[in-house]
């Protein structure tokens, strides 16, 4: 049987090659990445080593990204629930790179997801509350991850780049459209 979209919606936790995503503006170099504050990133670090290192149980960004998920058929538009850009919507700029904007209608990126056999999937697929995937821009490619060597950091958007899966721990299933304007309680 299908499921209609309000069923294959849900609110999850987010974080990105199991590295904790956090914003431009909540990264340590926030002052080298002035303007760019709400782009997308990840708790990475530059070493000496001339490696990105994750930073583990950083004081970086002590909240977790939470999303609602919102359904449209097989693609789903994401919105931020935690308290940081909250309501904001996962979207790509000009420059393909990911970031948290406002609403704009038709020109909101959606995303279809994948699962590791490259199959489209809903939440319809996801079982448990832990699922990885992979995001793909709708009409577009695949979201990759590359180095912004200016300040060292990573940005996410669907330019070539290193594939990336996206973790996702799934806190409540079948979820209409949130109308709160509190975040998240469990970011």
């Amino acid at each position: 049987m299908m499921s209609t979209n309000v069923e294959k919606s849900f609110i999850a936790r987010v974080t990105c090659s199991a590295t904790r995503m956090t914003y431009f503006d909540q990264h340590p170099d926030a002052d080298e990445l002035k303007g760019s504050g709400h782009l997308l990133t990840t708790a990475h670090a530059y070493s000496r080593l001339n490696i990105m290192a994750p930073y583990y149980e950083n004081g970086i960004n002590p909240v977790h990204i939470v999303a609602y998920f919102r359904c449209y058929d097989d693609y789903y538009n994401i919105q931020i629930r935690s308290s940081h850009y909250f309501g904001n919507f996962f979207s790509k700029n000009d420059d393909r790179i990911l970031g948290a904007f406002p609403a704009a209608g038709g020109d909101t990126t959606s995303f279809n997801l994948y699962n590791s056999n490259s199959e489209l999937v809903t939440l319809d697929n996801l079982e448990g509350s832990h699922a990885t995937v992979y995001l793909r821009a709708r009409n577009a490619g695949f979201i990759n991850r590359q180095l912004r060597e200016d300040v060292y950091v990573y940005t996410y958007g669907d330019a070539p780049g290193d594939p990336v899966t996206f973790n996702l721990e799934i806190l409540e299933r079948n979820v209409d459209y949130p109308t709160s304007d509190v975040p998240y309680a469990q970011a």
